[in-house]
């Protein structure tokens, strides 16, 4: 049995079992409270722990709590942002650590390797996120209930201003660029040389 402060001993694939140690608020004073880890018999948390770095798992042992974010300057902007609200807000002070996922889709696998450790998770994302990839977020049930209001919300609101939903170049290049879209592509112009030819139009050459 092996007991240290740093996160160098660890090795997938070779250590397998961890215990951490948290110290919880409690009355009448505070506890320690184990959160067991064995990566033999769980493939899917193993995995996780191959993509992490020295200092996600710095994070992932010492921290009491921890942020995913995706963008470059995230992490930055939320710890000035946190200071400028309120002083007493550092991340440094209070051990919360804010980790890189580097892709959205990393979300939800990040979030099950810290909370793993017992740590509350929480996430930074675009906005996007709402609509596109929402299910990469592995956010809870409460939370999910929460954006299909939302999003009937925004729809009812799309609606009273009567808002027409253009789609934009990039999002037309991409369709198009589709093995379907490629298809019904070159199948409008067959139709429209037939037109061009015979000057007749039916309905379903419409």
């Amino acid at each position: 049995m092996v007991t240290t402060h740093s996160p160098i001993f660890f090795e997938p694939g070779v250590t397998a079992n961890f215990i951490r140690v948290s110290k919880e608020a409690a009355t009448p004073k505070p506890v320690g409270r184990l959160y067991p880890i064995n990566l033999n018999l769980d493939a899917d948390k193993a995995e996780v722990f191959r993509l992490t770095k020295f200092e996600n798992t710095d994070a992932a042992f010492f921290s009491r709590g921890v942020v995913l974010f995706e963008g470059e300057s995230d992490d930055f902007y939320c710890k000035h942002t946190a200071k400028i609200l309120n002083e007493e807000w550092c991340f440094e002070s209070r051990c919360m650590s804010l980790v890189r996922v580097s892709g959205k889709g990393n979300f939800a696998k990040f979030r099950r390797f810290f909370e793993s450790f017992g740590l509350p998770v929480k996430v930074v994302a675009d906005l996007d996120a709402i609509f596109e990839g929402y299910h990469h977020l592995g956010a809870p049930a409460a939370l999910t209930e929460v954006r299909a209001r939302a999003i009937i919300g925004i729809d009812r609101r799309i609606k009273d201003l009567g808002t027409k939903a253009e789609p934009s170049a990039r999002k037309i290049r991409d369709k198009i660029y589709t093995s379907s879209f490629k298809d019904r592509y070159y199948k409008s112009k067959e139709i429209l040389r037939k037109i061009q030819e015979t000057g007749h139009i039916d309905q379903n050459q419409i």
